[in-house]
C-alpha cells in the first residue's frame, strides 16, 4: 500500500521526529510504500529557527541584557543542533512535498498522527484542518493522535464531529482522550501504543551509532528541567559511583563538554540510551527508551505532565520506577522478561490496528 504520515515531522525535539520515524520504519518494514508529507507550517517552524531576533531580544530589558551576553556562545551550539535535526529530518525521513492543492487520490491511505496534532495551543490557537484531513481524497485513519481533552472549549466542541466524520478509524495515544472523543463519532476509537514502541529492541540497536564514552554512565534527560529530576541523578551517579552525562533540552551557555550534551542528532540521542547504564528523565521518551533499551531507570518530577509515562508504566507494571520525591534508595533491578511479555501484548494491540484492510468502511 502507500501510505503518507502528517505529523510534527519538522519539529526540532527527539520525541516527535523519533515517533515519526518509527512510524514510518514499521511500515516500511513490513512492506509498504511510506512518504511523510513535508507539511511545514509556521507555527511548528518557528519556534526552532536557526536565527531569529528573538535569541538576542527580549520586551524584558533585564532578559534582553542576558541574551546578548549569552548569546555569542550559544551561536555555535544552535547551529550544530539545527543542522543534526535537519539533516536526519532530510536523510532519514521519507518527505513527499506538501501541496494544498493536492486530494491526495494517489494514496491508499494518508495517516494522521502521532503527536498532539489536535491540540489548538500548539497549531497557532485553533484546528489545523490539514490534520483532520480536509480536502483528501483517500481513505484516512489517526495513528495515537492527541489533543488535551480538559482544553476542548465549547467552539471546538461543536466543530470536531464534522472534523472526525470521514475518517475510516480513528486511534489515540490517550484511554481519556478516547473516552472524550467517542461521543463525537459514534465509531471505536482505539488507544494505541507511542510509534517508538512499534519497533522492538533489536531493531533500535541497529539504528544506533557508536558513542565517545566507553566508561560506564548515568544518562540523566531532564526535558522539564526538574530540579528534583536532576538531584535524583546526581545521587544515582555518587551511588553507583559513574560518571554522569546530561542530555539538555535547551542549550546552555556556559556548559559544555562531555557532561552536558546539547547537540545530539536524534540517532546519537538513542544510542546514549543504549550505552546507559543507568537513566533518571522527566521526559515521556526518556521513559519509553529506558523501556526499549530494558535499562533500570528513575522517571522523576513529572508532576501533572506525566500523565503518558505513568499511563505506560502502569500497564508495563512499572508504576514504581515513578519516584514523587528524591529517593536514597537505589533500586536497579527490574524484571524485563516479564515487561517484554507485556509490552508485546500491548504493541500486538496496535499492530492489529493498524492492518488497513480492516478498516475499509
Amino acid at each position: 500500500m502507500r501510505i503518507g504520515i502528517l505529523t510534527f515531522h519538522c519539529a526540532h525535539n527527539y520525541g516527535a521526529m523519533l515517533q515519526c520515524y518509527a512510524l514510518q520504519e514499521y511500515l516500511k518494514g513490513r512492506g509498504d510504500e511510506v512518504y511523510v508529507i513535508d507539511y511545514r507550517p509556521d507555527y511548528l517552524t518557528h519556534p526552532y529557527k536557526k536565527h531569529k531576533l528573538s535569541h538576542w531580544l527580549s520586551k524584558d530589558p533585564l532578559r534582553t541584557l542576558k541574551r546578548l551576553l549569552s548569546e555569542p556562545f550559544l551561536l555555535k551550539k544552535r547551529g550544530k543542533r539545527w543542522d543534526g535535526f535537519d539533516n536526519f529530518m532530510r536523510m532519514k525521513l521519507n518527505l513527499y512535498p506538501y501541496d494544498m492543492s493536492s486530494d491526495y487520490s494517489n494514496f491508499d491511505w494518508l495517516l494522521f498522527g502521532s503527536d498532539q496534532i489536535w491540540s489548538s495551543r500548539l497549531t497557532g490557537g485553533r484546528f489545523d484542518p490539514v490534520f483532520f484531513g480536509q480536502g483528501v481524497n483517500c481513505r484516512k485513519a489517526t495513528y495515537a493522535a492527541s489533543m488535551s481533552p480538559i482544553c476542548l472549549d465549547a467552539a471546538e466542541k461543536k466543530v470536531l464531529p464534522s472534523l472526525l466524520r470521514d475518517f475510516n478509524a480513528i486511534s489515540v495515544r490517550e484511554a481519556e482522550l478516547a473516552k472524550t472523543l467517542h461521543p463525537f463519532t459514534g465509531k471505536e476509537v482505539h488507544v494505541v501504543c507511542d510509534p517508538v514502541l512499534l519497533l522492538r529492541k533489536k531493531e533500535w540497536e541497529k539504528r544506533c551509532v557508536p558513542i565517545s564514552t566507553k566508561r560506564p554512565y548515568v544518562l540523566c534527560y531532564n526535558l522539564l528541567q526538574s530540579e528534583k529530576c536532576a538531584e535524583q541523578a546526581r545521587k544515582v551517579s555518587r551511588e553507583l559511583g559513574y560518571e554522569l552525562i546530561n542530555i539538555t533540552a535547551c542549550l546552555l551557555p556556559f556548559k559544555s563538554g562531555r557532561r552536558y550534551l546539547q547537540t545530539l542528532d536524534p540517532i546519537s540521542f538513542i544510542s546514549y540510551f543504549k550505552e546507559a547504564a543507568f537513566v533518571v528523565t522527566s521526559s515521556f521518551h526518556g521513559t519509553v527508551f529506558s523501556v526499549v533499551f530494558q535499562k533500570p531507570f528513575y522517571v522523576v518530577g513529572m508532576g501533572s505532565l506525566g500523565g503518558r509515562s505513568a499511563s505506560l508504566l502502569a500497564k508495563l507494571n512499572l508504576s514504581d520506577r515513578i519516584l514523587g520525591e528524591v529517593t536514597d534508595f537505589l533500586d536497579g533491578k527490574i524484571d524485563y522478561e516479564r515487561v517484554e511479555f507485556l509490552l508485546e501484548n500491548y504493541r500486538m494491540e496496535s499492530v492489529d490496528y493498524l492492518k488497513f484492510d480492516e478498516h475499509n468502511d
